[in-house]
């Protein structure tokens, strides 16, 4: 039995926005929990919105919320951790007392560079890549993922292990919740549903222009629902094409929903599409299917492997390729059919019971590559512990990301580092010489 702490520090108040990687973090966390006999921790910043306390259902879950790396430290120890899981595209703590792993989600940014700022690029080239370096494994979902991370970042292929996501269905919601949101939002007609940040990438404007085309072709006076966060500038490019297609009664943004009613609207939707240009994981893909309502979506990254019938997929470019899918299925009932039976089969090989080994198997894989390091690097690893705990220099980080620079020029100018110059030129000296000094040090790791 493992002792595995899950580093959710990173999560702010309105993480909700994050999506996905909040959903992917708080569904490992139960799959752990649920199929596993391994002690799990869940660590979550003091100001966190996102509430875990259900899962202390299970007698090997716990929960409990930090404000310092020095509260993390703590727990560290407290708990005897055997492996630290950061599920995010970077680390916002460091440790040396017990391996790390991380989950890179994507490389986005590498593909499609002007859906971000140059800054944006900076921190992701930087981050990303220093945390894959850190890492005793890296976890990613699909091989495209990895691929990038061989090529890009030039990263050891036998340090990056493919997990693939699990799924357990939701319960359906109930229709006294879908009534309340038809009230409110005068959902008077059958609806094409999207649940979607306005993230540029989401390509919600393709499927506006498709839906153009479904009622000036094909003649289906449907409309489009959009539930999720309403950022700008891209909202407001979309409200505008939505004034230029006369599609102003059609398209609803519902904004950000709980998790029940955005599952309320999937629910009873005629058709779901996902026009993305990339992602690196759809839940409401998987929902979908899960509840049994047709599903298409984009052939790009991780949609193909998922829905796995290119009958099911359209180029997200292609708006007159979406708006024929769309109408295919909202016509031919076989089709449909066909579509839920194909869901039905990938969602019963999809379930977190028959895929949570895949990272237990990397945790034992990072275990072992900490201990080779430790017993390698032990004078280096010590000077470098002793270090964080002296200076606290993450302190807050989960809230602060960006100023990483200062706390590290804050670290560098402070006396105790100065002090602890020699150590840091004896870490660099030839094993023969180094062997000398250690018996003036404790090198020995207790958990080694």
């Amino acid at each position: 039995m493992r002792s595995i702490l899950l580093n959710l520090t990173w999560l702010e108040p309105n993480s909700r926005i994050k999506g996905g990687v909040v959903q992917y973090s708080e569904r490992l966390t139960a799959a752990l929990a649920r199929y596993t006999d391994n002690q799990i921790y869940a660590l979550l910043p003091q100001d966190s919105a996102l509430n875990l306390d259900y899962l202390e259902s299970h007698n090997n879950c716990f929960t409990h919320k930090v404000s310092s790396y020095g509260d993390i430290l703590s727990c560290i120890d407290r708990f005897e951790i055997d492996v630290i899981h950061t599920p995010l595209q970077f680390h916002n703590i460091i440790c040396l007392k017990a391996p790390m792993v991380h989950t890179l989600h994507d490389l986005q940014h590498i593909h499609f560079p002007h859906f971000f700022t140059d800054k944006e690029i900076a921190f992701r080239e930087k981050y990303y890549k220093s945390a894959c370096i850190f890492s005793d494994r890296i976890i990613v979902g699909y091989h495209h993922v990895k691929d990038d991370l061989v090529h890009h970042y030039s990263i050891d292929p036998d340090k990056i292990d493919i997990c693939p996501v699990g799924f357990d269905p939701p319960p359906k919601p109930d229709q006294s919740t879908f009534t309340s949101l038809k009230d409110s939002f005068h959902l008077d007609r059958p609806y094409i549903f999207y649940a979607a940040s306005t993230w540029e990438h989401k390509n919600h404007i393709g499927l506006i222009n498709a839906l153009q085309i479904v009622h000036e072709k094909y003649g289906h006076k449907i409309s489009l629902v959009f539930t999720g966060h309403r950022l700008e500038p891209v909202i407001g490019n979309l409200q505008r094409a939505i004034r230029n297609s006369k599609l102003q009664e059609y398209v609803i943004f519902t904004g950000y929903l709980q998790e029940k009613e955005m599952l309320s609207l999937l629910n009873n939707a005629s058709l779901v599409v996902i026009p993305t240009f990339y992602e690196a994981g759809s839940y409401p893909l998987l929902e979908a299917m899960s509840f049994h309502v047709p599903v298409i979506c984009s052939n790009v990254t991780s949609l193909p492997d998922t829905i796995k019938n290119d009958r099911f997929t359209f180029h997200p470019n292609d708006t007159g390729e979406i708006a024929d899918k769309i109408n295919s299925l909202l016509i031919d009932e076989k089709l449909r059919s066909e579509n839920i039976k194909n869901a039905r089969n990938i969602i019963e090989s999809m379930r977190w019971d028959q895929r949570i080994e895949y990272f237990l198997e990397s945790y034992e894989k990072a275990i072992a590559c900490h201990k080779m390091y430790i017993r390698d690097h032990a004078f280096r690893d010590k000077v470098l512990h002793y270090e964080s705990l002296l200076h606290d220099y993450y302190g807050n980080q989960q809230k602060q990301v960006h100023t990483l620079e200062q706390n590290l020029a804050n670290l560098y100018n402070s006396y105790s580092w100065r002090v602890t110059k020699p150590l840091r030129v004896l870490s660099r000296l030839p094993k023969q010489l180094i062997s000398r000094f250690s018996r003036f040090f404790d090198l020995h790791d207790p958990r080694t």
